[in-house]
């Protein structure tokens, strides 16, 4: 999700954008050594309250 869309827009977003997730799942099968670098660093865990919206209503444990 991109700062601005509207919330209304979420949804599909995350959709569109779930098989592309770089988790820590993925991260396990990469290089011992291999770092993972976003020009936009933004994470929510159930920790933030947009995080823990989003999990709730999307069912997911981090964004």
């Amino acid at each position: 999700v991109s700062m601005g869309e509207p919330v209304e827009v979420w949804e599909e977003r995350i959709n569109d954008l779930a098989p592309y997730q770089v988790n820590s799942e993925l991260m396990a099968k990469a290089s011992p050594n291999a770092v993972f670098m976003h020009c936009l660093p933004s994470y929510h865990d159930m920790k933030t309250t947009i995080g823990k919206e989003m999990g709730e209503k999307f069912g997911r444990d981090s964004i």
